[in-house]
């Protein structure tokens, strides 16, 4: 589960780079929103477990980097 957060949460922030970079407000918006909430919940999830949930999250999040651009480039050309 840690993974998958991980990989959700920057692939968003992937995807609200390009939002901000063409000027689409209503998305930039969206996503953040998004962004802050899934925040306050992977805080929780890492914060409170030892060992190898932040291996999984940070592993999530290198993953979720490549998923972002990919989807950007898919989406933007």
């Amino acid at each position: 589960m840690l993974f998958l957060q991980g990989l959700v949460y920057v692939g968003l922030q992937a995807a609200n780079i390009a939002q901000i970079a063409k000027r689409h407000y209503v998305g930039a918006f969206l996503v953040g929103y998004l962004i802050s909430w899934l925040w306050s919940l992977n805080v929780k999830g890492v914060a409170f477990r030892s060992g190898w949930g932040a291996v999984w999250y940070a592993l999530g999040a290198g993953c979720g980097t490549i998923t972002g651009m990919v989807l950007v480039r898919v989406i933007y050309g």
